[in-house]
């Protein structure tokens, strides 16, 4: 070390302030208590004014990694002074690897910056993609401090909701922009919240942030509090279980919780293990083919089911599972109907957790083998995987809330949500959780019970109608005429043949309409 840099580091020290410090180490809890010396901001920055421009503070810079968090925040205040875009970039560029908190973050805002926003933005770009969160922290800080106003393009918007990430800290800075966008750029603003486009975390953070300024109306902060989302917790749950559930566990993000569960499987977890997750980003269904899980939108859970004999007729229990979800979501459905009628939330909840045969204008129907729909629009899709004789995976994804124009062009006009709006409409996740837990294990891993069939053979939507399918390469007409007691679909064909059906060897659609 230089004698210069020692002597900047003998300064610092002198400046210690043990109240201070004792007052800011809470505030900074990931940093270790011996790094910091504690300077009062005003302090540090005089100093660093001061120091600016001389040789020391250029062997300073050069010093790298700091001992001291003080040292980092002179770091910070020196590359902020700089008067040259390009060396000051390279400089922050090579300190961004050592930022390691947020009061460091929160204060690189370097004013040359703002003469040279267009060279800067795809660097701010290339930042909010990097693994390091305090990295992803600064990008979205320089993002908000320098492209609300004028330059301020609504591109960056989905940069911004596009963050994923468990970090406490990422996700603040995410909800703090997002806020402050809502007081500088309300209306495509707004529009994040509207759509649902945040975890939810995110997205109830920046309503509160939102509500807590003063450049925001009472007008637009009643409505803002109106786009509040309820998140899934593991203690609501319980809750409306009444000690029925097992091992509940809530994610913000997974790629797949059938992967999760099949991995607490394997592990040993015990039957009515449940996963559950507000966003999956690659969730699976039947053939290989991809579930839609945007966050905060469905429930996305997977279960964990052993069996006392091994399951010779695997499809059966995805048959049961199919009419354990149809009962859950028409017991929900008329839940919420009551509501609406004045039954009030509380009722609401306990009632989507009795079961029972509710009656809704739309109740949900049965599609052979493992789909629920609504209407004309598949709202459930349900994946059953075998892990051995005696243990299951079942996995099931329901679309809670969502128009048309949320869906992927390649399933829009045929998956649809149980409100048909962005709105949950008096549906609780928690309660439609619940519901579902409760209903798929009032099996307990023996014989599925006597009426399972009858039951899912009454709420098909199938039987009757003329459907087309294909096997070895060519294409089948005739009508579903039953399903027998394996699961299978009886298919009636023309000639006066018919033909069982298994889930795995064909597709079904209804003609001219694909199920």
């Amino acid at each position: 070390m230089k004698e210069e840099v020692k002597r900047i580091r003998e300064d610092l020290l002198a400046m210690r302030d043990e109240p201070y410090r004792q007052f800011s180490l809470p505030l900074i809890p990931v940093l270790e208590p011996e790094r910091m010396i504690g300077i009062r901001a005003p302090k540090l920055k005089a100093y660093g004014k001061g120091l600016k421009g001389t040789a020391a503070a250029e062997d300073f810079l050069r010093d790298l990694p700091h001992k001291y968090h003080e040292e980092n925040c002179l770091h910070a205040c020196l590359i902020n002074s700089m008067k040259a875009f390009g060396p000051c970039l390279e400089e922050l560029q090579r300190f961004l690897p050592y930022v390691d908190n947020w009061a460091v973050s929160d204060s690189i805002s370097p004013k040359v910056f703002e003469q040279h926003r267009e060279e800067l933005l795809p660097v701010i770009r290339k930042w909010m993609e990097s693994p390091e969160p305090y990295t992803v922290r600064v990008a979205v800080k320089l993002l908000m401090d320098f492209y609300l106003g004028s330059a301020f393009r609504e591109e960056h918007l989905d940069w911004v909701a596009s963050i994923r990430s468990e970090e406490y800290y990422v996700n603040m800075m995410v909800a703090w922009y997002l806020a402050t966008a809502l007081a500088k750029q309300y209306r495509p603003a707004v529009s994040v919240l509207e759509e649902r486009r945040l975890p939810v975390w995110t997205h109830n953070m920046t309503i509160r942030k939102a509500r807590e300024s003063f450049r925001i109306n009472k007008t637009q902060k009643e409505y803002l509090n109106s786009l509040k989302a309820e998140p899934l917790s593991e203690k609501a749950i319980l809750r409306l279980l009444k000690g029925e559930g097992k091992a509940v566990t809530v994610l913000p993000l997974t790629d797949s919780t059938n992967r999760l569960a099949k991995e607490a499987a394997w592990k040993g977890a015990p039957h009515g293990t449940v996963i559950l997750a507000e966003e999956q980003t690659a969730g699976r269904g039947r053939r290989g083919r991809s579930f839609y899980s945007p966050t905060g939108r469905g429930l996305y859970l997977s279960f964990v089911l052993r069996t006392r004999e091994p399951l010779t007729e695997g499809q059966l229990l995805t048959v049961y599972a199919a009419v354990a979800v149809r009962r859950a979501l028409e017991a929900v459905l008329a839940a919420a109907n009551s509501d609406a009628a004045g039954g009030g939330r509380q009722s609401r909840e306990a009632a989507a957790c009795k079961g029972g045969q509710a009656q809704n204008s739309a109740a949900p129907a049965i599609k052979w083998v493992n789909d629920i729909y609504l209407g004309d629009r598949k709202v459930c899709g349900i994946l059953t995987e075998l892990i051995d004789p005696c243990t299951a995976v079942l996995g099931i994804g329901i679309n809670v809330s969502g128009s048309d124009a949320d869906f992927p062009e390649d399933i829009r006009g045929k998956a649809g949500s149980l409100t048909g709006t962005r709105s949950e409409e008096g549906i609780s996740r928690n309660a439609l959780a619940a519901a579902v837990i409760r209903e798929v294990l009032a099996w307990q891993g023996g014989a599925f019970p006597e009426t399972t069939l009858e039951e899912y053979r009454r709420h098909s939507f199938l039987l009757g109608r003329e459907v087309e399918f294909e096997r070895n390469g060519q294409w089948f007409t005739g009508t579903a005429a039953s399903i027998n007691d394996s699961g299978n679909l009886l298919v009636e064909l023309a000639s006066g043949e018919t033909m069982a059906l298994s889930s795995g060897e064909v597709s079904v659609r209804q003609r001219k309409e694909l199920l």
